[in-house]
């Protein structure tokens, strides 16, 4: 048997070098359909199975679910131009995904166009269309045009896509997502780390009235200097968007919803002369964790609204930085704007002048059901509102409490938070102009240092005089915090060791303790601890006026016991009462009465409750909550937290003109140098006798004029510095006259 075996394999060996080539291959290697591995030929019908698959697929099916840009005959080595062999790959693409295929179109290296890609009318339900440019860009030299052109496309998967603006040749927008006509037929696209740098005419990155779109860490950056963007969103179609590909019947300024973009850590860098980002009619957009910086406009991000649909619930969450930047957000558009829901998060602002500046011609803007909240101030010049008469707010204002913002709140209907400490309930009339407080607030807490000890348990408060004129605040001292000290006046006799025992004679809401530490043998008191926190633990011992000493005890085993003992305040209940004409907080003074100092600051918060009621001048609070107060037309403040506000301390930086208002009884003029004339007119009609003072506190007003005239006064007369007049209305004869 051995022997047969080795006979057929000499016999093979010898005859198979005289066998046909294909003879040997139909031996060896069984038939497949198409070609083999090696060949040259086509290879579209070879059939693979995938790793760790179990079907075999043909590689033109497998192929037929990229569409690599590559195949279609672009040469992506950044010189050639690959415009038309993108748009051939794109329209495959196209084809495919409308026809409910799947499929990506894959750019996986850096392809220059000179001309537009057409991605428009990509209709993807599914969620199975992707553009994936992982590892390549677009270097786009297209002048004039949009570089990527999604106009009416929807459900579609963004993977990195990078679109390079070329400084030559420069093109109008980087990528532009956009609805084609009034029905939402661009929705439901998903962006993952998108990037558009370089230069566009007009915006890196355009977006109309496209919904429920969401961005990743997305990366728009336009260097051009012109009336150019990093960012546009425009819902309402305000530039009114064009496509080289597709027609557009979508109306300008239409007016349809434009709901639920969804921005992740955005960076957007501008150098055009408007702003970064530019936002209009947004309903339910929210930008977390925003960086915007601009290098060449004095403006982050404009809002704008021209009323075709209004900002609804607009989260902004902006860090806003700029070279030249003077204030983070441009609010432009219509003559009145309202933001529904609209709410603000910074640490801090790297502008100059406010966080919110209204463009010429916006007079109003009405802020409902708002949150504005900044945890650190960049200047202590940066206001909120660069003009705040012109807002109105209902919500929820926090702002540093060591920062200054003149009239942050005008309008303002809600809890304001100065730092930690935030006021419940604030309403201030929109007129911004205030005659009277009513529940003005009280001094919140006051901290002592005393330097002493004091029988007596309740110190005086008195509050310093304004510098001229008005009404001298006050204050009333009502419970006292209080530390107990003293010594034994009689022993008296059957006390034990720790027995408790109480003051006798005081008023408190809470009774300091002492204890017995040492008897002698009839139960005399000869030592004792004093306790100063109540008996049942915590609580800062509090009462409202002392009693004579010796003081007599109750409690414990014996009696007789008495202490002469001696107090030292550490804090206090304080009432503020109303006071006018303040410039700034006023001095508080404490006293004992008795030997010694009690040194005392006081910080004053706004009470849970505070109305303003409409009247003349303006009002004023600062940061800390310490001052509120009225101003004339130089907005200066008036007056200490909790004083009443009846315009009698109306400041007024003379210059060629001013206008008296009607409930004004006291005007101070306070320019720093001589006027040479000036004109003040006066208000008519008012009750008989109503008087009104004027004080010049500085340099000299050379040519005074009052119109109408006032009968004693003529026109034209110096007012010396640092003199006055009074004038006085005649309801009978409707005149004016002056009383000295």
């Amino acid at each position: 048997m051995l022997c047969a075996i080795r006979f057929a394999t000499i016999f093979f060996l010898l005859v198979a070098p005289i066998m046909a080539d294909t003879e040997l291959r139909t031996l060896f290697n069984p038939p497949t359909s198409g070609l083999q591995p090696g060949s040259t030929g086509d290879a579209s019908g070879l059939s693979v199975t995938a790793q760790g698959g179990t079907t075999a697929r043909t590689n033109a099916d497998r192929a037929a679910d990229t569409f690599n840009v590559m195949d279609y005959g672009a040469k992506c080595d950044a010189l050639t131009d690959d415009a038309t062999a993108i748009n051939s790959a794109a329209a495959a693409f196209r084809t495919a995904i409308n026809a409910g295929k799947s499929g990506t179109l894959r750019i996986p290296r850096q392809c220059r166009i000179n001309s537009a890609i057409n991605l428009t009318n990509i209709t993807s339900p599914i969620y199975s269309a992707f553009i994936d440019v992982t590892g390549g860009s677009i270097l786009c030299a297209a002048t004039g045009a949009v570089c990527l052109d999604a106009t009416g496309s929807d459900h579609l998967n963004w993977i990195h896509p990078h679109v390079k603006g070329d400084q030559t040749n420069r093109p109008r927008v980087g990528i532009q997502i956009s609805r084609r006509s009034n029905a939402i037929d661009c929705a439901e696209q998903r962006f993952d780390y998108p990037k558009t740098t370089g230069y566009f005419t007009f915006a890196a990155f355009y977006e109309v009235g496209c919904e429920t779109v969401s961005f990743t860490a997305e990366h728009f950056e336009n260097r051009d200097t012109g009336n150019s963007f990093a960012y546009v969103a425009d819902g309402p179609n305000y530039w009114n968007v064009h496509s080289a590909f597709t027609s557009i019947t979508l109306g300008q300024n239409y007016g349809a919803s434009f709901i639920g973009n969804e921005h992740f850590m955005p960076t957007y860098v501008g150098s055009g002369s408007q702003s970064a980002v530019w936002l209009n009619g947004t309903m339910k957009h929210r930008f977390n964790n925003a960086y915007v910086l601009t290098l060449g406009s004095p403006y982050g991000v404009t809002i704008f609204d021209n009323g075709a649909f209004p900002h609804t619930e607009l989260l902004a969450d902006f860090h806003v930085e700029g070279t030249v930047m003077t204030d983070a957000f441009l609010i432009a558009g219509s003559t009145s704007i309202s933001l529904y829901g609209f709410s603000f998060i910074d640490h801090t602002s790297g502008g100059t002048n406010s966080y919110f500046k209204l463009a010429p011609g916006v007079s109003s803007v009405t802020a409902t059901d708002a949150v504005f909240r900044i945890s650190k101030p960049a200047s202590l010049v940066v206001k909120l509102f660069d003009d705040a008469t012109k807002w109105t707010v209902a919500g929820k204002i926090t702002v540093p409490a060591t920062a200054y913002y003149p009239t942050p709140v005008p309008g303002f209907t809600g809890t304001l938070c100065l730092g930690s400490v935030c006021t419940p309930t604030v309403t201030i009339p929109s007129a911004l102009t205030v005659s009277s407080v009513s529940n003005p607030g009280g001094v919140g807490s006051l901290s002592f240092t005393a330097t002493g000890s004091f029988r007596a348990i309740k110190p005086s408060c008195t509050v310093t005089a304004p510098p001229s004129g008005g009404q001298q605040a006050g204050c009333i001292v009502n419970t006292v915090d209080l530390q107990s000290y003293g010594s034994i006046s009689a022993g008296g006799s059957g006390y034990t060791v720790n027995d408790a025992i109480t003051y006798g004679g005081l008023n408190c809401s809470v009774y300091p303790m002492i204890k017995v530490a040492a008897v002698d043998g009839a139960g005399s008191v000869t030592a004792f601890t004093s306790n100063n926190t109540a008996q049942n633990g915590g609580t800062q011992p509090r009462c409202n006026s002392p009693a004579a000493y010796p003081i007599a005890t109750t409690g414990g085993t014996g009696s007789g016991l008495s202490m002469t003992a001696a107090w030292r305040v550490t804090a206090a209940n304080i009432t503020f009462t109303a006071g006018a004409g303040y410039t700034t907080s006023p001095t508080f003074t404490f006293s004992s009465g008795e030997a010694g100092t009690v040194a005392a600051s006081a910080t004053g918060n706004l009470s849970a409750s505070f109305t303003a009621n409409a009247g003349g001048g303006q009002l004023l609070l600062d940061s800390t909550g310490s001052k509120i107060g009225v101003s004339g037309v130089a907005g200066s403040p008036m007056m200490s937290l909790g004083a009443m506000i009846d315009n009698s301390g109306v400041r007024q930086s003379l210059g060629g003109a001013y206008t008296v208002p009607a409930n004004t009884s006291l005007v101070r003029f306070i320019q720093a140098d001589t006027v040479a004339s000036s004109t003040v007119t006066l208000p008519v009609a008012l009750a008989d006798g109503q008087p009104i003072q004027f004080v010049n506190y500085a340099g000299s007003i050379t040519a005074l004029t009052f119109s109408p005239t006032v009968n004693g006064w003529t026109n034209g007369s110096t007012l010396a510095a640092n003199t006055g007049l009074r004038v006085r209305w005649d309801s009978i004869s409707n005149a004016w006259y002056r009383e000295q």
